[in-house]
C-alpha cells in the first residue's frame, strides 16, 4: 500500500509509510495496484484530529511508484562510515550537516536552521536548501559506485514549496536511475514535517584515476 499525500497546490508526496503529522496536515490519497485511487469527491482535508473538515474539489491525478533500479555494488562499509560522521569540508562542514540514513539507493541528511542562515525577512536563504540537496545529490551514491569514482553534480531542479524559519532541515534523497556515468536522484526536504522542497538533479560519475581503485 502507498499513500500519495497533497500538502498544498501542485505539492505532492508519495510514501509507503508516511508520518501520522504527515497524514494530518496533508489531503490523502490511499491506492493500491488493484484497487486504483479514491474518486476526488471522497478526498478530504484532515486535520490533528483525523476528523474531516473540507472537502476539496482537486483536479485528478494518477501517481505511480517508480521501480527501484538494481544495483550492482553496495559497500555497506562506507555507508556505515557516512553515517558515524565521516568529515566534511567546505560547504557541507559549515552547513553542519549530518547523514542520519544511508541505505542502498537511499541517504537522509539534515541540519540545524541557524541565525545566519537567515535573510533579512527572517526565513532561510534559499542556498541552505539548495546547499543540502546538492550534498545528498552525489553522497548517496558514494556507497554504490567503485571505490576511487568520483560523483559530481551536472545540474539540479528545486521547488522552494515552503518558508523555513527555524527548526531542523531535513533531505531525503532517492536514486531513481544509475549507469556506469550518469545517475538521476530525487530530493524531497522537510523543516519540522512539513514539505519544504523537491529537487531532482543528474550526477556524472567519473572513473577513479590509476593508483586510486
Amino acid at each position: 500500500m502507498r499513500w500519495v499525500l497533497r500538502f498544498g497546490p501542485g505539492t505532492w508526496m508519495s510514501a509507503e509509510q508516511p508520518c501520522p503529522k504527515c497524514l494530518a496536515e496533508s489531503t490523502v490519497y490511499d491506492s493500491q495496484s488493484s484497487r486504483g485511487f479514491h474518486p476526488p469527491e471522497e478526498v478530504f482535508q484532515t486535520g490533528t484530529s483525523g476528523a474531516p473538515l473540507t472537502q476539496l474539489q482537486l483536479r485528478w491525478r494518477m501517481t505511480e511508484t517508480s521501480p527501484q533500479p538494481n544495483f550492482d555494488r553496495y559497500d555497506q562499509r562506507i555507508a556505515e562510515a557516512m553515517l558515524s560522521g565521516m568529515a566534511l569540508t567546505g560547504i557541507p562542514d559549515y552547513l553542519g550537516i549530518v547523514v542520519t540514513e544511508v541505505g542502498p539507493g537511499k541517504m537522509t541528511a539534515e541540519l540545524d536552521v541557524r541565525k545566519e542562515f537567515l535573510n533579512p525577512f527572517g526565513t532561510a536563504h534559499g542556498g541552505v536548501l539548495a546547499g543540502l540537496a546538492d550534498h545528498i545529490l552525489g553522497a548517496v551514491l558514494l556507497p554504490l559506485i567503485p571505490s576511487g569514482a568520483w560523483p559530481a553534480s551536472n545540474e539540479f531542479k528545486i521547488n522552494y514549496l515552503a518558508p523555513v524559519y527555524e527548526g531542523t532541515l531535513r533531505a531525503s534523497s532517492e536514486v531513481i536511475s544509475l549507469s556506469k556515468r550518469i545517475a538521476v536522484m530525487r530530493i524531497d526536504a522537510f523543516n519540522n514535517s512539513r514539505l519544504v522542497g523537491a529537487a531532482q538533479g543528474t550526477v556524472t560519475i567519473s572513473a577513479p584515476r590509476a593508483g586510486q581503485a
